[in-house]
């Protein structure tokens, strides 16, 4: 039976296209990013990078979809050693709209990719003691790059031609990390920095307008402290990625449980943080030493500094440097979280449907699911269970049965699921309750290792890879995962 509209609004993506770039079956692909600028009428286009290579695909959506390369490009130079590619992001110049991508890895250089020329620009933003480990553009500038490497260090780097010989606007240093720094993710006003790594601290810093005074001269700002910095949301794990979503943020490590390793992805929120806020002084960062979280949001010493919201349930995401995607806002689809595990299965969380079941919960009467009028879509039933004897006896009515003949027995369907509309006489209303609440109930971040997954799609046999990152288009219709063997798989709604 064909989706009803309020069932496709729902819809989560599904697998449309696989394509192994045989040429680095052994390599993994660790980053992908869609080019954030293509209209909703222009075919999506995204880059991967691993090893030494950049691949730019387009999605051909005429027919069936299917990967188009449109540039492929070594990054090796020379004697030098051989560069290994961990994390791209996109931009372009602001005056002749030209698309340019941003990677590094191994080296601890970016390199500066013209797509259209198929060229590299220069390597000019040196300076890092260490690998590379993630790039963001600025949402407020296209010129502005953040940079975390492992040398402990955040940095912030100006693209502007005008800088080209100090291009190093400022380092986030002192303070904020003991260890490698995994992952980075602007606010989208620009102002508010997020970080984390090795050394299981999430740090939020907050940033001047850039370019500031010091941006194109011999001495870069320094900032020393970020304005929340805590170890306790992943307690002794490795965090490798952060990411805003209004206000809120998401962050992944493996969580370590008494009988058995658990492995979630965070939502969660620091206590009194408000965008919509000027954002505080350099001056009024707080102290760090001795203490587990700090905040200048907080300053009721009794007061929680964080509040854990939910956790979203990734088994078999243990493996270090794998990293969840997250939709764009767009209007008729929420924003879906995407994480890919090292079984080749795509996991999919719709952030709406929590919302939308809170507050479905708080128009029942009482538990009553049963008479809601207000059931949303997503909400697939449960049917009661039966004996073998009632189930072989309906497939032989669904075998036998016509127009004019029926058998009688037990009624009760043979699916596990139903969705609305029709005969609720065989609804397991508990079980179906239980089912929601492992899915959608957000207030009890530990319940049973975190939410299970609104949706899984696994990929098999000789297509199978070790997932490395998930991307999502600027419409958010289409996600596209890479990993190992040089695999690079196309999910689409």
């Amino acid at each position: 039976m064909a989706p009803t509209p309020s069932e496709r609004e729902w819809d989560l993506p599904m697998l449309k296209a696989t394509n192994r770039v045989h040429e680095y079956g052994e390599r993994d692909f660790y980053s992908v990013k869609f080019y954030p600028y293509t209209s909703s009428e222009e075919d999506p286009i995204f880059a991967v990078v691993g090893g030494e290579v950049v691949i730019v695909f387009r999605i051909s959506s005429c027919g069936k979809p299917e990967t188009v390369k449109l540039l492929e490009l070594s990054v090796n130079v020379g004697d030098e050693r051989e560069e290994d590619l961990y994390s791209c992001v996109w931009t372009r110049d602001p005056s002749t709209r030209t698309p340019l991508l941003c990677a590094a890895g191994h080296r601890g250089v970016v390199y500066i990719i013209d797509v259209v020329k198929g060229e590299i620009l220069r390597v000019v933003l040196t300076g890092h003691g260490g690998d590379i480990n993630d790039l963001a553009i600025s949402p407020s500038s296209p010129y502005i790059l953040a940079s975390a490497s492992y040398d402990q260090t955040v940095r912030i780097w100006s693209l502007d031609p005008a800088h080209e010989k100090y291009p190093l606007a400022a380092m986030l240093l002192g303070e904020g990390h003991k260890a490698d720094v995994y992952t980075i993710a602007f606010h989208h006003n620009g102002r508010h920095l997020l970080s984390g790594g090795a050394d299981s601290v999430v740090n939020l810093w907050t940033l001047p307008i850039f370019p500031d005074k010091n941006t194109g001269t011999a001495k870069p700002t320094l900032i020393r402290y970020p304005h929340f910095s805590s170890s306790e949301i992943h307690d002794g794990r490795i965090i490798d990625c952060v990411a805003w979503h209004g206000d809120l943020i998401l962050s992944k490590s493996e969580e370590e449980e008494v009988k058995e390793k658990e492995n979630v992805i965070v939502l969660w929120c620091i206590t009194s943080f408000d965008s919509s806020l000027p954002p505080p002084s350099p001056s009024q960062a707080p102290a760090i030493q001795g203490h587990a979280t700090k905040s200048y949001f907080s300053t009721d010493p009794k007061e929680v500094k964080f509040v854990r919201l939910a956790h979203f349930h990734i088994e078999d995401g243990d493996l270090l440097y794998t990293r969840f995607g997250l939709s764009p806002v767009v209007e008729g689809m929420g924003p879906v979280l995407g994480f890919m595990t090292k079984y080749s299965r795509l996991k999919l969380w719709d952030l709406r449907r929590l919302v939308d079941y809170v507050e479905y919960c708080g128009s029942l009467d009482g538990d009553d699911h049963q008479h809601a009028a207000n059931r949303p879509a997503f909400l697939h039933t449960c049917n009661k269970s039966r004996s073998a004897g009632a189930a072989a006896l309906a497939r032989v009515r669904d075998t036998l049965s016509t127009s004019s003949t029926s058998i009688s027995g037990n009624s009760e369907s043979t699916n596990t699921e139903g969705g609305l509309g029709g005969s609720t006489a065989n609804v397991d209303w508990k079980k179906s309750a239980n089912k929601w609440r492992e899915m959608y109930r957000v207030g009890i971040p530990g319940l049973n290792g975190g939410l299970k997954p609104h949706k899984e799609v696994g990929i098999e046999g000789k297509s199978r890879f070790t997932g490395r990152m998930v991307s999502w288009s600027a419409e958010g219709g289409w996600c596209v995962a890479v990993g190992s063997k040089g695999f690079v798989a196309v999910f689409g709604r």
